[in-house]
């Protein structure tokens, strides 16, 4: 089922952007850098300003399974990305090509092709082309706001997050890491220089600081 799914489409060309309607506004970048609350304000103020909004929430349909695969000690993570592709896949087929000719429509993502690429490929090992095929049926964005982070900050901000839901730290949660990923989110804009991508780094930014950045560069696709 998986293959069937991630060779639907075999693009020549990912740094291509797809003409569509509905603008498409993706939110990237490791843990603990305030994605998740960003989104939903996001989310929020575009629909006071009377948008219709899709909600995009990496993982979808396959989200448990993938959860409670990551947070095996015997993961792989081209078996995570091929996962993560084909639930993108799923979602790119039922969710967004059917509304995408909508004007008065938005898609916000919280997670995306890119972090794919940057945990399973420059930092899981992953061949980079592969992972670009994998997606080749997924358009690029109109957007994308790539966030960063210092590592001991965001572990600070997961250890709050433990401790007000319980959501267990994964293995790729620590400070080191995060460091290190957030190193390679960095470097994004090089991998796909013609998409309108926007770095922020929000180690010293409280969440409302966060989302006025933010916020900006939306407000400059939507005129």
């Amino acid at each position: 089922l998986f293959i069937e799914i991630l060779i639907l489409s075999d693009a020549e060309n990912r740094d291509i952007p797809v003409l569509k309607m509905a603008p498409l506004i993706h939110l990237v970048g490791p843990s603990g850098t305030g994605k998740s609350t960003v989104h939903k304000k996001i989310v929020s103020q575009l629909r006071r300003e009377q948008w219709t909004v899709e909600e995009i929430v990496e993982p979808g349909l396959l989200r448990d399974f993938i959860k409670e695969y990551r947070l095996r000690d015997d993961k792989d993570p081209w078996t995570e990305a091929a996962l993560f592709s084909a639930d993108r896949t799923i979602t790119h087929y039922t969710s967004i090509l059917p509304y995408i000719d909508k004007k008065d429509l938005i898609f916000v993502f919280a997670r995306s092709f890119f972090d794919t690429f940057v945990y399973q490929g420059l930092f899981g090992g992953v061949d980079l082309e592969s992972i670009r095929k994998m997606n080749a049926s997924i358009p690029l964005p109109d957007l994308a706001l790539v966030y960063v982070v210092d590592g001991t900050v965001a572990y600070q901000r997961l250890v709050q997050r433990n401790t007000e839901t319980g959501e267990r730290l994964s293995n790729n949660e620590t400070s080191e890491k995060i460091n290190v990923l957030s190193s390679y989110y960095k470097t994004l804009p090089r991998f796909f220089p013609k998409t309108n991508m926007h770095l922020i780094d929000t180690t010293f930014l409280n969440p409302e600081e966060t989302f006025q950045q933010s916020y900006a560069y939306i407000k400059d696709i939507l005129q």
